[in-house]
């Protein structure tokens, strides 16, 4: 983490960024690269040799993390790091309570499903989802258990933030954790049927079991 943290801090202060700035740039940079008109051949993939080189060192050291862990939240220890220090009160879930949570919050049994973008599912929602720390949780609870390990078993993850920057980056988290699911911008008390953007999770790995990642972006009507 702390060659990753390094990174972000030498692109800030090259670019005259701060590092909310910068972290945001390689976010969005990620969400383009990985947008399923890219694979439709609608849009072409962003070119940005610096932002490319970050994504490639995000990569590997999501990978280090992951060697010890079900999930790890890159994302949001960078957050917690390098822009809010604190600030504001802003913390995200320790990942410790996550796991807990998810563990009480889980039947042991199968679980009831709902009807889905990507079939019927089982569908777990946070409405402040900050990284998605919670979710990545409940969604790891679901992997060692084999008898609902297969496709129409997967979770569907429905999340819901304020924060932009943290929708952005409970998507990139999704997505480099095989998750399938939604993350939306908008305020769940007082518009809990509107939203300003939606990211919508890995539907190039649906229905056919793909190692292909995805976000789609999705603007509301009108």
């Amino acid at each position: 983490m702390q060659h990753f943290e390094k990174q972000i801090s030498e692109y800030a202060y090259r670019t005259g960024k701060t590092n909310a700035e910068a972290i945001a740039s390689l976010l969005d940079y990620i969400i383009s690269y990985f947008d399923v008109n890219v694979y439709l051949g609608n849009k072409e993939r962003p070119q940005d040799k610096e932002l490319c080189s970050l994504m490639s060192e995000y990569f590997l050291c999501q990978q280090r993390m992951m060697r010890h862990n079900n999930w790890f939240d890159v994302w949001g220890v960078l957050f917690e790091k390098l822009v809010t220090n604190g600030a504001k009160g802003q913390f995200f879930t320790p990942p410790s309570l996550c796991d807990m949570m998810a563990q009480m919050q889980i039947s042991k049994d199968l679980p009831k499903t709902h009807s889905t973008p990507f079939g019927k599912r089982v569908t777990i929602n946070d409405c402040a989802c900050g990284s998605g720390r919670t979710l990545l949780s409940a969604h790891c609870q679901f992997m060692p258990k084999e008898e609902i390990n297969t496709q129409s078993w997967k979770p569907y993850l429905y999340a819901d933030d304020v924060d932009g920057m943290c929708c952005k980056m409970c998507a990139v988290n999704f997505m480099v954790h095989g998750c399938f699911g939604e993350v939306r911008l908008h305020n769940t008390l007082s518009e809990p049927n509107k939203y300003h953007i939606r990211y919508v999770i890995n539907e190039a790995m649906h229905p056919f079991p793909s190692p292909t990642p995805s976000i789609r972006i999705c603007l509301p009507k009108g």
